[in-house]
């Protein structure tokens, strides 16, 4: 689960009632879009967390008929690919992170400890923590 700053996030709300993050892919018409691209703006939601998932077997899931990408799903088309959230390496780091939080399978993400690409913005990895309580950076290539 990501908390969400200021219990606040943009999100986009479809006709169907699913709520999901701007940039989250989904399938539309078969092919993989960004929500964003379905509505004129976004909403802000009162929420403390937003939920992403990492799954044993395939790598979609349904949200209201909608079927939407999960972490690690190794999928190459142009709109779904991600260079970290896409690949076998989110998935060993929130590995990690559940043995440093608790081994319950949910992982707390917060904004600080996400690692983005100067360049792009984009999410390249996440800072573990050490024995010693401080954090360590995983660099992703």
């Amino acid at each position: 689960k990501t908390k969400c700053k200021n219990q606040k996030a943009h999100m986009v709300v479809l006709d169907n009632g699913i709520i999901i993050t701007a940039w989250h892919p989904m399938r539309h018409n078969q092919q993989w879009i960004m929500p964003c691209s379905l509505v004129s703006a976004l909403v802000d939601i009162c929420c403390e967390e937003v939920y992403n998932f990492a799954l044993d077997q395939g790598h979609t899931i349904l949200v209201n008929d909608i079927e939407c990408v999960s972490l690690g799903h190794g999928f190459k088309d142009d709109i779904v690919r991600h260079s970290y959230y896409g690949t076998q390496q989110v998935i060993e780091d929130l590995r990690q992170l559940d043995c440093e939080q608790n081994n319950s399978g949910v992982i707390e993400i917060t904004e600080d400890i996400l690692i983005r690409n100067k360049k792009t913005g984009l999410v390249s990895g996440l800072r573990q923590i050490d024995e010693h309580n401080q954090q360590q950076q995983i660099l992703v290539q």
